[in-house]
C-alpha cells in the first residue's frame, strides 16, 4: 500500500551498460538503495529506462545508452499494481505508463460495523471453480482494489519528460501501445466484481483507443468467467495481442466450441487478425484442432500457431506463411516428452521483440537455426 506495488517483486540493485562492439561497459546513473523492478531499451536502442520502487512510491528514470546517465521523471507516480507499469511506444520517442492520478485522496479506511451480512446466491448454473487464494472478501476489499488499481495513461516524452494524460482514470489491467504508436489496447476491470475468482478473470472490457483516448473499437465485452469449465476456456476473443511486424493488427483466438472442452466439435478455436482501422470483419488465420496455446511471428511474418490437447497431454506447432495459406505442421509431440522437446524460439530483442529461429542442439552443440522458407 505505500508503494502501490505488488508485495512481491523481483528487484535489480545496479545496472551497467556494456557495448557489444568492444565489451566496454558504462555505469547507470542510479538512485540511492535503488530497487529497480522494471527495465526496458527503447525500439532504437538510444535510450532506456527503468522504473525504481522507494519506501513511499514508485518512480520513472530515463536513460541515455550512450552515456549511461539516467535521470528521474519528477512528479510522476508508478502505479505497479498490475505490472511494469511502464511501456515503450512506437520507434522509442515517448512512454506510456500507468499513474496514480493526482487527486487520488487517501486510501477508503476500513468501516467500523458490518455493512450487512455476507451473502452468495447460487441460481442453479453449473460452475465447477477452482479454489483461489488471496480473493476479494468484502465490499471494502473491493474498494481498496479500486482505489490502489485506478490509474491514469500519460503518455511520457523521453526528451523531454513532458507528459500527455490519455483519457481518464480507471481500473485499466492492461494498456499495450501498437507497433506503430497509433493505438492503444485498453483492458478494463469492470463491476460487478467476483469473489470466486482473481482479477483477470472478472468482468473486463477490450478496446483499442487512439492517440486522444477515444475509442476506436470495441473488441469484446466480456462477463465473469466464473462458470467456464475446468479446461475451458471464456467464449469470445482472447489472447487478444498486437501482431509484431506490422504498423496497427491485432490477432486473438475464438473458442468455436462455446469454451467447453467436452464438447465435440471439428475444430475448438479459430484465430483471427484485424487491421487498423478496425472497421472490416476479422480475417481468419487458422482453426485449431486442439486448444489455441500460443502465437508467434517471425521477422517475415511468418505465423507460428501452437495448440494443445490437454487430455491426451499433446501439443502441436504449425507454421502458417500468410494468411489463407495451408498451415505446416513443425511440431506434432507429447507435451510430456522432455527429451524429445525440439528447441526454444530465439528472439530478437527490439520494437517488436520478434522470433527469428529456433536453437537446435545436436551432439551437445547449440545453434541457431533461422526459420526461413525454401
Amino acid at each position: 500500500p505505500r508503494t502501490n506495488g505488488r508485495h512481491r517483486a523481483r528487484t535489480a540493485k545496479n545496472l551497467l551498460l556494456k557495448a557489444t562492439a568492444d565489451g566496454a561497459t558504462r555505469a547507470v546513473t542510479l538512485p540511492a538503495s535503488p530497487q529497480i523492478t522494471w527495465i526496458g531499451f527503447s525500439a532504437d536502442g538510444a535510450r532506456f529506462a527503468f522504473t525504481n520502487t522507494r519506501d513511499t512510491g514508485i518512480d520513472l528514470w530515463i536513460g541515455e545508452s550512450a552515456t549511461g546517465r539516467a535521470h528521474a521523471v519528477s512528479g510522476l507516480a508508478v502505479n505497479g499494481i498490475f505490472g511494469g507499469g511502464c511501456i515503450w511506444v512506437g520507434s522509442g520517442g515517448q512512454l506510456l505508463c500507468m499513474a496514480i492520478p493526482p487527486a487520488r485522496g487517501a486510501a477508503p479506511a476500513a468501516p467500523t460495523v458490518p455493512t450487512g451480512p455476507n451473502v452468495q446466491e447460487h441460481r442453479g448454473v453449473v460452475a465447477p471453480v477452482r479454489t483461489y487464494q488471496d480473493l476479494l472478501t468484502s465490499a471494502h476489499d473491493e474498494a481498496l482494489f479500486t482505489y490502489h488499481g485506478t490509474s491514469q495513461l500519460v503518455f511520457v516524452n523521453a526528451a523531454t519528460a513532458a507528459r500527455t494524460p490519455l483519457g481518464t482514470p480507471a481500473l485499466f489491467s492492461r494498456a499495450l501501445p501498437s507497433p506503430d504508436g497509433q493505438y492503444v489496447l485498453v483492458t478494463t476491470l469492470t463491476t460487478p466484481f467476483s469473489r470466486l475468482v482473481p482479477y483477470d478473470d472478472c468482468a473486463q472490457t477490450i478496446a483499442v483507443w487512439d492517440r486522444g483516448g477515444a475509442v476506436t473499437k470495441t473488441i469484446a465485452t466480456l462477463p465473469v468467467a466464473d462458470t467456464v469449465p475446468n479446461g475451458g476456456v471464456q467464449p469470445g476473443p482472447r489472447a487478444v495481442r498486437w501482431q509484431p511486424g506490422t504498423p496497427a493488427t491485432l490477432a486473438w483466438a475464438e473458442a468455436l466450441d462455446g469454451g467447453n472442452p467436452k464438447t465435440v466439435v471439428p475444430a475448438r478455436d479459430r484465430v483471427v487478425t484485424s487491421a487498423a482501422p478496425f472497421s472490416a470483419a476479422p480475417v481468419e488465420l487458422a482453426k485449431t484442432e486442439f486448444r489455441f496455446a500460443g502465437i508467434a511471428w517471425t521477422t517475415r511474418g511468418v505465423a507460428l500457431l501452437t495448440e494443445n490437447d490437454r487430455t491426451k497431454r499433446w501439443t502441436r506447432t504449425w507454421v502458417i506463411d500468410r494468411p489463407g495459406a495451408t498451415p505446416r505442421k513443425l511440431w506434432d509431440r507429447s507435451a510430456e516428452d522432455t527429451y524429445g522437446h525440439p528447441g526454444t524460439p530465439v528472439r530478437q530483442e527490439g520494437a517488436s521483440g520478434l522470433h527469428v529461429g529456433f536453437l537446435e542442439t545436436n551432439a551437445g552443440q547449440t545453434r541457431p537455426v533461422p526459420l526461413t522458407r525454401p
